[in-house]
């Protein structure tokens, strides 16, 4: 795509994923995109957190990883007061786990942390099948242990007991509980 570059760290991802090289795919380096600010940021906080994430799982360098850091540490706390955020937060805190030696990214890690724990719905999970599978890979990625921490159980509900919630019965998960039935 021109215009979403994470499509480009997601195909990333799943090229690393399969023992592909993202680098060389028919004489082309997907991973040059990843480092293209002015796009990523056009397409916001997930594009940046998605970018910073892809280029760590491949090993590559971004020129603007500095940059893609403060954006997002920046942006992550518009997101705190957002009614259904929750995804957002979540995908930014993938993006900074790999960056906590900064006081910066440390200190808003934990304040993602809190505002996910504020947002988690009492059944465990964040209203969706989708945001709350976001909220366990972040957090497991963080060394969260999300069917423990008590800042994740919420009226005995896990998020592991969230996430049931979208489960089908016969296989696969569905967008939200209503469709189950």
């Amino acid at each position: 795509s021109e215009d979403t570059y994470t499509e480009y760290a997601r195909v990333v991802l799943a090229l690393c994923a399969i023992g592909e090289d993202p680098a060389n795919v028919e004489g082309y380096d997907l991973t040059e995109p990843l480092d293209d600010y002015r796009i990523v940021t056009d397409q916001g906080i997930n594009a940046a957190a998605f970018a910073l994430l892809a280029a760590y799982t491949v090993g590559v360098s971004l020129e603007n990883e500095e940059n893609y850091l403060d954006y997002i540490v920046t942006e992550q706390e518009n997101m705190y007061t957002v009614e259904d955020a929750s995804d957002y937060v979540a995908i930014a805190l993938e993006g900074l786990a790999f960056y906590q030696e900064r006081t910066d990214v440390k200190a808003a890690v934990e304040k993602g942390i809190k505002a996910l724990s504020g947002f988690q719905d009492a059944d465990g999970g964040f209203g969706n099948c989708e945001s709350t599978a976001e909220a366990i890979i972040a957090l497991t990625q963080l060394g969260i242990d999300v069917t423990k921490d008590s800042r994740f159980i919420k009226d005995g509900h896990s998020l592991q007991d969230g996430l049931m919630e979208y489960y089908i019965r016969g296989g696969g998960f569905c967008h939200v509980a209503e469709e189950k039935e």
